[in-house]
């Protein structure tokens, strides 16, 4: 738990510790140890500091990396100040030291300390159980204010592997990533967030992973994403004992990919209601941007004239293009991609997934061919 002392903060990450009061966004659950980065970026906040004096900021951690990914990218950032750029190509858990300069640190506000991990990969696509995203995993942090700064590289110690060597799938194509990353899911289930998973990519998405119908959907945009994460309550209906969160303003239920009896359920709700919040005001912002392709799985039949609706109202934040993704049928195969009119356009598959069906690479590839089919005409449209 983090102390505030006359000139260091320290945070131990262990279970039962307090530690979860500081870890925010991008982190799994917390482990005896250890927890592990599961997206891009992760967020530790530490409380302000006494004087905003030069330091030293130094965390301890292990690599996720075989002969596939042999090389996990880190940079560090406090208070978007970049302070660490390391490329960390052993398993072994280690201490990486940086110098904080003077004014980096605030002595008024909560102090951001960004780590940005972008090469994690899935223990499942190498046949393993845990279908988390891993990256980097962290045991400790620790900033010392004033004094002298020593500079230095990276100090390696020696410790026990923490990952089997065969974790890692086979190498992607990164034009493919690339292309996948330029889509995001807003309904109507987590089928294609579970296809960019397959394609060893996490990005951050407000429905990625919730189950949603097209009205509610409808009623996020209308209602301008607002009090999103308000009203928020914990659903362990799920056969398989995960805790999902219900929305109740929005209607929406999703994913956390976390189990009963991992957690403090309270303090999962708590740190759930900022996510969403965090979450919403990134598609808000993603969307005035106009730069994504937004997907919508018509898995149920809906009119024309309210598919149009849903295409006007991604048009009052920014210039945004709606691919509906529908099945395959005798006048359209599958990775086919027809415009509408504008930016509104129809792609085809061969299946969705039934209820509780597994993955497979024939839906992946599906989902992949229609991706790069889409990526290509919109994109030259």
């Amino acid at each position: 738990m983090a102390t505030q002392l006359a000139n260091t903060f320290d945070i131990k990450i262990a279970r039962g510790s307090g530690c979860e009061d500081h870890l925010r966004e991008g982190w799994s659950w917390i482990e005896a140890d250890r927890v592990w980065a599961v997206a891009n970026e992760s967020i530790i906040m530490l409380p302000s500091v006494s004087a905003p004096a030069a330091g030293t900021l130094r965390v301890r951690i292990a690599s996720f990396v075989n002969r596939y990914r042999p090389i996990q990218r880190l940079k560090i950032f406090v208070n978007n100040f970049e302070v660490g750029n390391f490329e960390l190509d052993s398993l072994e858990s280690r201490t990486l030291e940086m110098p904080i300069g003077p004014g980096m640190l605030s002595d008024r506000l909560e102090n951001e300390i960004r780590l940005y991990h972008p090469d994690g990969s899935r223990p499942s696509d190498s046949g393993h159980g845990d279908f988390r995203n891993l990256s980097i995993c962290l045991f400790w942090i620790s900033v010392s204010i004033g004094g002298q700064v020593d500079i230095k590289n990276s100090v390696k110690i020696r410790d026990q592997k923490y990952i089997p060597d065969n974790f890692f799938p086979d190498k992607p194509n990164r034009q493919d990533l690339f292309e996948v990353n330029s889509f995001e899911s807003i309904g109507t289930d987590c089928e294609f967030g579970l296809f960019q998973r397959m394609m060893g990519i996490e990005p951050l998405g407000l429905l990625r992973f919730a189950g949603i119908r097209f009205h509610d959907v409808c009623n996020i945009l209308e209602g301008e994403l607002t009090d999103i994460g308000d009203d928020i309550r914990i659903d362990t209906s799920a056969n398989d004992n995960e805790i999902c969160i219900m929305e109740s303003k929005y209607n929406f239920r999703y994913h956390t990919f976390t189990f009963i009896g991992q957690v403090d359920e309270s303090i999962l709700l708590r740190k759930q209601g900022r996510y969403l919040k965090f979450l919403a005001n990134k598609l808000k912002d993603d969307l005035s941007v106009g730069e994504k392709i937004y997907v919508y799985k018509m898995a149920d039949h809906v009119p024309d004239h309210l598919v149009e609706k849903l295409y006007e109202l991604l048009q009052r934040y920014g210039n945004n293009t709606l691919l509906v993704v529908r099945l395959a049928d005798e006048n359209h195969s599958a990775g086919d991609v027809n415009l509408v009119h504008d930016r509104l356009w129809n792609g085809y598959v061969t299946k969705f997934l039934a209820r509780g069906e597994q993955s497979t690479s024939i839906l992946k590839n599906d989902w992949l061919s229609l991706c790069k089919e889409a990526y290509r005409k919109i994109r030259k449209s």
